[in-house]
């Protein structure tokens, strides 16, 4: 299933194909990247911010090395 993230505090959108609501620690970064990218920034959890259908959840300690469940809004 492909899902879309907005960023609406830095304007940019993502898509990302996930696999039983389940996103790799590379899809994860690269949502990040595209939506955000700056390390200093507290514009949202994974770069997703404002009105979107789904959220990220990570799925063990650190986001961006084990990956994200999507879930629901």
């Amino acid at each position: 299933m492909t899902f879309k993230f907005h960023n609406d505090f830095h304007g940019t959108t993502a898509t990302a194909t996930a696999r039983d609501w389940r996103l790799t620690q590379r899809q994860v970064r690269r949502i990040w990247r595209t939506l955000c990218g700056e390390t200093d920034c507290d514009c949202g959890y994974g770069g997703v911010e404002g009105p979107n259908k789904y959220r990220l959840k990570k799925l063990g300690g650190i986001l961006f090395y084990e990956g994200a469940e999507v879930i629901p809004q």
